[in-house]
């Protein structure tokens, strides 16, 4: 079950598939997974208990303000995925079942990207400038499957570099797929979450062989240092130069600003605690503000905004090593950028449960990684 709910990455089924059945999808799975976590004995920690309690608030949001069927629609998607992450992250998941989940993302993410490169002309990077992609027959915006690319990219590196006993030319080529289609999508905001998972592997790297080798860390970190600045005017200077250029924000600043006066301008009782989930959609013909904590901000209030922020702050506290960090840092930089959905949470997750992994059974993250026993 636990690999059912991240096959969801792959867009696939869901996209051919109604918002009612994809919406009854997450209860479902909820379920099984309390009934999964009163089997086995759950795992308590701060995290767990913030989201909880942030899935509560929300859904006090929803009562302070109108209710009607889009309301509930869009704050039932919000609380339900904090309450997939809290069940989730409380099950004391196995070995063999964490390889499974790992796995099942990194495929979905290949399926998905494979989807993407297969209803597009693949080397006209010029399709996504206008930004929305076809999908399958199906018109979708650039950014919608772009941080699942971003996922699977990371996810693929880390393979490469800690796994071992696997086919690792398979590997390559699932994360030469990803990539590829991550780049294509020209998603400024993914790629730049793909940037900051490779920093923190590289740099975790290079700190482990300065332990041993100093002169060769220092090499390599030279090297590295070249690759970057050669990477970046070689985007810079090609058509994929949308991913470095500061230039064009897609009017999101636009969207900051109104957010940010829809707040002010709000009473005493909106700034504490919001306006409803809907309140930004339907007063403002622009673009929305992109921004996680901002978002919140409007619709949830100050006291929203907190428990989003403790969910991130408490996360980073429960987790530890090169791998949860790398996968924590696409998470929170897609804060930034998009919404909390399930790219977001499938990042956020599988920080959390590598690490519960250690905690738990005293094993290595690496041999989830690794097709060693």
């Amino acid at each position: 079950m636990c690999a059912v709910w991240f096959m969801v990455l792959s867009q696939v089924p869901l996209l051919r598939m109604s918002e009612t059945i994809t919406m009854t999808f997450r209860p479902i799975l909820i379920l099984v997974l309390l009934i999964n976590m009163l089997r086995r004995g759950s795992l308590q920690y701060s995290v767990r208990l913030v989201s909880f309690a942030a899935a509560t608030w929300c859904c006090f949001v929803v009562l302070l303000n109108d209710i009607d069927l889009e309301a509930l629609k869009y704050a039932g998607g919000v609380v339900m995925y904090m309450l997939m992450f809290w069940a989730v992250i409380g099950i004391r998941w196995n070995r063999k079942e964490l390889r499974i989940i790992i796995c099942i993302v990194f495929i979905s993410c290949i399926i998905c990207a494979a989807a993407i490169l297969y209803s597009n002309p693949i080397t006209d990077f010029s399709v996504a400038i206008k930004g929305h992609l076809n999908f399958l027959g199906t018109s979708v915006n650039r950014n919608k499957n772009a941080y699942v690319f971003s996922l699977g990219t990371v996810i693929g590196l880390i393979y490469l570099m800690y796994g071992h006993s696997i086919p690792k030319l398979l590997i390559f080529l699932g994360t030469t797929v990803t990539g590829y289609a991550l780049m294509y999508s020209q998603c400024r905001g993914a790629f730049i979450c793909v940037v900051a998972a490779v920093f923190v592997l590289v740099g975790f790297r290079l700190h482990e062989i300065g332990k041993k080798q100093s002169l060769k860390a220092l090499c390599l970190s030279l090297l590295f240092l070249v690759f970057v600045i050669a990477s970046y005017y070689l985007i810079k200077n090609s058509e994929l130069s949308r991913l470095v250029d500061g230039e064009s924000t897609s009017g999101r600043e636009i969207g900051f600003r109104r957010a940010w006066e829809m707040f002010v301008g709000s009473d005493y009782f909106g700034k504490l605690f919001g306006n409803g989930f809907m309140f930004e959609s339907r007063h403002s013909d622009e673009i929305g503000a992109h921004l996680v904590y901002l978002n919140f901000l409007v619709s949830s209030g100050i006291v929203g905004t907190l428990f989003i922020v403790a969910i991130m702050l408490s996360s980073l506290r429960h987790i530890k090593g090169c791998i949860p960090y790398a996968l924590y840092s696409l998470a929170l930089i897609k804060t930034l950028f998009e919404g909390m959905e399930y790219n977001f949470y499938a990042a956020l997750i599988l920080a959390v449960i590598t690490y519960n992994y250690t905690i738990t059974y005293g094993g290595s993250i690496d041999e989830l990684f690794s097709g060693t026993q």
